[in-house]
């Protein structure tokens, strides 16, 4: 594996962290809260398991999380 790669995909966990700060900070929420983390790391990793965004929110900081979370190819 090449140091860009490794570069690369921390960058893109960078990514989605900040989508899941932002998603816990506007829901005011623990995400899966009730969820073993195993199970959180399958459904992201393997199933692209997102965080559902309420109704609700802002569009404008929907479309910032939506992005973050989106799947990185």
């Amino acid at each position: 594996m090449s140091d860009q790669h490794i570069v690369d995909s921390f960058c893109r966990c960078d990514v989605f962290s900040y989508g899941v700060i932002l998603w816990e900070l506007f829901t005011k929420q623990e995400p899966w809260k009730e969820v073993y983390l195993y199970r959180v790391i399958y459904h992201v990793g393997e199933e692209d398991g997102r965080l559902d965004i309420p109704d609700i929110m802002a569009p404008d900081i929907t479309n910032i999380i939506r992005q973050c979370l989106k799947k990185q190819v």
